[in-house]
């Protein structure tokens, strides 16, 4: 009877599974229905088998959408206005989704246990080698003695500056007193300039090098230059070139002072130096013993929390595969919703 009537098919039950819903029908039918959204898009299709329909559905179906189910003439199964909510594949989707993300997670820190172990045994092995290392802190070790204050001709800065000062003024009186002796023999200035400090410079035991030479030819010159501006009656000329070789003089005096004084502190500059390292050795070596317990506590700190990285990816996979295969076998009724 109901073949010439057009008896409807009605539904009996409506679950939602992890994979998709499940609709119990009123009779059986071979009929193709399909799930569509408000908009009228088509999220799937299936025929009927029996008295039963399944709508495999995609993972990425919405769980805030309202769906309904039509057949081929466009007739709704459910009610007019009425449609379901499906929540159990994306939520299902997303615990297996957060499983593999744990499962990436669980393997990075397991290739990383290895590789994390021996950096900790090696830097311990690197630790235990060092001699200060007393099994949880580093020593200080002792100083090494100090070599004696050396023996110079000044015992401070400022006694080099004022021995500078005496010789260098001593030299230029000297070397002044010279060249108006030899003066005398009518011989040019620059030769008698350079004849004094040469023989200066022998008579105190130092070099006679080529640039003293040439500074020394250099006031001769001038000199003899001055001298011969005045015989000239060119006073002004003789004013200026005179000018010239006291500012040459000055400035050979002070280069002199600052040479002499370098000279003559450096054995104590580099006692001083020396002193200082060797104070300062053992703070040094402290602190590098203090740097290789950096590394260890460093290593060791990363293997930990390589380990608890571990521990707890494992845990969250337990758990997350426990809720997956409970949730695969179980099903639920959908909420309702207002389809229009």
């Amino acid at each position: 009877m109901c073949l010439f009537s057009g008896c409807a098919v009605k539904p009996e039950y409506t679950l939602q599974k992890a994979t998709g819903i499940e609709i119990g029908l009123s009779k059986e039918t071979n009929e193709i229905f399909r799930l569509i959204d408000r908009k009228n898009h088509l999220i799937a299709k299936t025929k009927a088998t029996g008295k039963t329909l399944f709508f495999s559905l995609p993972t990425h179906t919405s769980p805030s959408l309202c769906y309904a189910i039509i057949n081929n003439k466009g007739e709704p199964l459910f009610d007019k206005n009425k449609g379901i909510k499906i929540t159990s594949v994306y939520h299902y989707q997303q615990k297996k989704i957060q499983r593999n993300i744990a499962q990436q997670k669980y393997n990075s820190c397991a290739r990383n246990e290895k590789p994390y172990a021996a950096r900790v045994n090696k830097t311990w092995a690197t630790l235990n080698k060092n001699k200060l290392f007393n099994g949880r802190t580093c020593n200080l070790p002792a100083q090494r003695a100090v070599p004696p204050f050396p023996k110079t001709i000044c015992g401070s800065y400022t006694q080099c500056q004022k021995l500078a000062q005496d010789s260098c003024i001593k030299n230029l009186v000297d070397a002044e007193t010279c060249a108006l002796t030899l003066a005398k023999t009518k011989v040019h200035s620059s030769i008698t300039s350079v004849s004094c400090g040469a023989l200066l410079s022998s008579l105190n035991g130092e070099k006679y090098g080529i640039g003293a030479g040439l500074q020394d030819a250099i006031t001769g010159y001038l000199d003899q230059h001055t001298k011969n501006m005045i015989d000239s009656g060119e006073y002004g000329k003789a004013f200026a070139t005179g000018a010239l070789r006291v500012l040459f003089t000055y400035m050979r005096t002070e280069s002199c002072k600052t040479n002499f004084t370098d000279a003559a502190y450096a054995p104590i500059k580099r006692w001083k130096q020396r002193k200082a390292y060797i104070e300062n050795e053992p703070y040094q070596a402290q602190k590098q013993c203090n740097t290789l317990i950096h590394h260890y506590n460093s290593a060791f700190d990363t293997s930990e929390n390589n380990k608890s990285c571990m521990k707890k990816q494992q845990e969250q996979l337990v758990y997350l595969t426990k809720w997956i295969d409970k949730e695969k076998k179980a099903s639920s009724v959908p909420k309702t919703c207002t389809f229009r």
